[in-house]
């Protein structure tokens, strides 16, 4: 399970709770002395940033007259992420339980502070990460130099988590100054994901000015029409509705969660010959995130949600919904008792470390539960942990079949189609 909030950004915190008494004081004066905490910032550039675009800009109309292409991603935030599981957070912890314990635990501290700080430095601590050329900890840079040479393109699309932290000022600095090329070049649109932190106003005026002000405080979902292509996409905002860390006050995370889902339910009833759900927080896990829309105690709504937003695109024959948060690719196929059905799938590969997932975390993502009347087929299912970015094409009208093609970015070498998936039309186009 990843750190909280609070124990992500300050270390001293997170450790301070796995040691004995008898170690904290010497512990926390050495670790306040070395590392202290990261402090926040607001975005300090111009405002709006380049390529920011607010949310009533809500039409896309294609240069090509045959079709729209759109390159979609996720999950490309820079930056390690220490989770409470790791090695090094394990050796740290073990500093205060005796001599034996130290010879470990000061070997992975450095790797321990690099993983849990340097990503998080803002204003004058800066300095530290000219040193470290601020890591990547994975695999952006190749993905986007990917997106960048993938041709002619209408739209970009990404499912979240394009910072490791939202209430830093710099890191969105940075993310705009790397994706300057493309966001100039096209349309870029992004459903937030839980490192936004859109529960806190810092990283609430830090999207705002980086991504595009929504239309109303707070309600950060929104829908795109290509009227050309008959496309629709609706964005949405999980990190409200499965709330995993609980950051929302309950009041708040339920007004947002029902204003959200019956927002939903009215734009996906509207005529669409294709109709794209994005969100962060995937309804069909791939194995490393099964539980996240677990309930947290009896009467937890999260669950609910979960299934409104399955039986939502179910009964509104949506084409695929576009996920993320699992840094990795997957696929399914979500089929129901009327022959029918949609496709899920997570595209997580855009730079972040990636996701591992084992034989067994691969089974039981095919028995997750599901609504009734629906059922994931595994005869469609499929899963690459790889860096990767998709290009969906829509004609423009004719018969043409949709497609999404995806591609694997290797370390080395030209970029390699991984998977090739045909989109019909919404049954109930008009």
């Amino acid at each position: 399970m990843a750190l909280d909030d609070a124990d992500r950004h300050c270390p001293l915190r997170a450790v301070r709770r796995g040691v004995r008494p008898a170690g904290r004081a010497a512990l926390a004066v050495w670790l306040l002395a070395t590392t202290g905490c990261a402090p926040l910032a607001a975005w300090r550039g111009p405002r709006p940033a380049s390529g920011a675009i607010p949310a009533e800009a809500a039409r896309v109309d294609p240069a090509a007259a045959d079709s729209l292409v759109a390159l979609v991603y996720g999950d490309n935030r820079s930056g390690y992420r220490m989770q409470t599981h790791s090695t090094e957070f394990g050796a740290v912890r073990g500093l205060a339980k005796g001599p034996r314990h130290w010879p470990i635990g000061l070997a992975l501290l450095p790797l321990f502070l690099i993983e849990t700080i340097v990503p998080s430095l803002d204003g004058p601590r800066d300095a530290v990460t000219m040193l470290t050329r601020r890591p990547s900890g994975g695999g952006e840079r190749r993905v986007l130099r990917a997106l960048e040479k993938a041709g002619p393109a209408d739209l970009v699309i990404s499912t979240g988590d394009l910072v490791a932290d939202g209430r830093r000022g710099r890191q969105w600095e940075d993310f705009v100054a790397r994706h300057r090329t493309l966001r100039e070049r096209v349309p870029y649109r992004a459903a937030p994901g839980n490192h936004e932190r859109l529960w806190d106003p810092v990283a609430r005026g830090n999207w705002d000015v980086a991504m595009g002000a929504p239309r109303a405080r707070e309600r950060y979902w929104y829908a795109v029409d290509v009227p050309r292509a008959g496309a629709r996409f609706l964005f949405l905002e999980t990190d409200p509705l499965a709330d995993v860390h609980n950051d929302y006050p309950d009041s708040l995370e339920r007004a947002l969660a029902d204003q959200q889902l019956a927002w939903a339910d009215s734009m996906l009833a509207l005529p669409a010959r294709y109709r794209f759900v994005v969100q962060h927080h995937p309804l069909v896990s791939a194995g490393h995130y099964l539980h996240d829309w677990a309930p947290d105690s009896a009467g937890d709504p999260v669950p609910a949600r979960r299934e409104r937003l399955l039986e939502l695109c179910a009964a509104h024959r949506v084409t695929a919904v576009l996920a993320g948060h699992e840094h990795l690719y997957h696929r399914a196929f979500v089929a129901d008792r009327r022959g029918g059905g949609f496709w899920h799938v997570t595209l997580g590969g855009g730079g972040a470390p990636l996701h591992r997932v084992s034989s067994r975390e691969r089974r039981a993502s095919l028995a997750q539960p599901m609504p009734s009347g629906l059922w994931l087929d595994p005869a469609r299912s499929y899963q690459k942990t790889t860096y990767h970015f998709a290009r969906l094409v829509l004609p423009c009208g004719g018969d043409r079949a949709a497609r999404l093609e995806v591609y694997r970015v290797p370390w080395r070498g030209p970029v390699v189609r991984l998977d090739q998936l045909v989109l019909e039309p919404s049954r109930r186009a008009r």
